[in-house]
C-alpha cells in the first residue's frame, strides 16, 4: 500500500485536467461513491495524491 495525500477540491475533473496538464498521471477515477467523487493521480516525482469533492 501506498502513502497519499488527499486535497478537497471544488471540481474534480477540473482539477485531474489541471494536475494532468503540469505532468501527473491519472491512476483512478473520477470515480463516484456514496458521498464523494474522488480521483487517484501521481505526480512527476512518483507521489501519489487523492483529489475529492463532496456531492
Amino acid at each position: 500500500a501506498e502513502t497519499a495525500v488527499s486535497y478537497k477540491v471544488d471540481d474534480v475533473a477540473a482539477a485531474v485536467e489541471r494536475l494532468a496538464a503540469a505532468g501527473a498521471e491519472l491512476i483512478s477515477g473520477p470515480a463516484e461513491g456514496p458521498h464523494e467523487i474522488r480521483a487517484a493521480l501521481r505526480d512527476p516525482a512518483g507521489n501519489v495524491l487523492a483529489i475529492y469533492s463532496g456531492k
